[in-house]
């Protein structure tokens, strides 16, 4: 069983983020599209959806936990994934052959669960199925990580441009501090991409009573620096921008493109 470790809350008129620090390996289901022509979607309309592992693994930087410890941890994404053909978007408008996919579609989520363990938090639907059946998701925060890690590796960073709803529960803020943690040690500021709010000062208050660091605001992300965006297109529409300015812009599509990526060019064993 891995541990819990419970960091001090940092506070604000009375407000506090409290973070748990959960070490562990995180699975996660990804349903993804697959291009494929006709023929393939009738032959797998007939079949079970099979389930794959990719071997290649998502590892991330946690925290670092108790006990003296100066260097950030390692963490790990296992990722577990199905891809339906694309030409279910057109049976789907059939009620007989939308019924056969959403059994399919149902005995793989249940097989996740059930022989996987993955929760329903953790299945996450690519961009074109979440439009196909009108789902709304949020993604696991070791998503974010792993993204960002790779950013990290590609080039060493001493900026972050943040940007968080503009209004922001306590998980989020949690999540968004158990993110920078590792790199905050190495971070000589933070721009805050977007208009201050009571949970942008909660965020500035414990960067700067923590490690030093001193936010800014901007209405645009800096230039060369990574953009960890959880605002969830709150804080505007800049991609020509971030394109054009060498900035890993993360988000959701982001995220969502690294996973379709990762599971369509790795290593993959069948589950099922």
């Amino acid at each position: 069983m891995w541990g819990t470790q419970t960091v001090p809350c940092h506070k604000r008129d009375g407000n506090c983020i409290c973070l748990a620090m959960d070490q562990h390996v995180k699975n996660i289901f990804y349903l993804g599209m697959t291009e494929e022509d006709e023929r393939y979607v009738r032959r797998k309309r007939r079949e079970p959806i099979p389930v794959y592992r990719n071997e290649q693994g998502c590892a991330f930087l946690k925290a670092p936990g108790g006990g003296g410890k100066t260097r950030s941890e390692a963490g790990a994404v296992r990722l577990y994934f199905a891809l339906l053909p694309l030409g279910i978007q057109e049976e789907m408008k059939r009620k007989r052959l939308k019924k056969r996919w959403m059994c399919k579609i149902s005995d793989a989520l249940q097989f996740a669960e059930e022989c996987l363990g993955i929760r329903g938090e953790d299945v996450v639907f690519s961009h074109r199925l979440c439009r196909l059946f009108d789902r709304q998701q949020a993604l696991p925060w070791e998503l974010y990580a792993v993204r960002l890690r790779t950013c990290r590796q590609e080039e060493a960073f001493r900026c972050v441009n943040l940007s968080i709803p503009e209004e922001c529960g306590e998980e989020r803020l949690e999540e968004t501090v158990r993110l920078l943690m590792p790199y905050l040690p190495r971070i000589n500021s933070v721009v805050m991409v977007g208009g201050e709010t009571e949970s942008a000062w909660r965020i500035e208050d414990y960067l700067y009573d923590e490690y030093g660091i001193v936010t800014s605001y901007a209405r645009r992300p800096q230039q060369n620096a990574p953009w960890l965006d959880l605002s969830g297109g709150e804080a505007g529409c800049f991609g020509p921008v971030a394109f054009g300015s060498e900035i890993c812009h993360i988000n959701d599509a982001e995220v969502l493109n690294f996973l379709d990526t990762s599971v369509k060019s790795g290593y993959n064993t069948k589950v099922n």
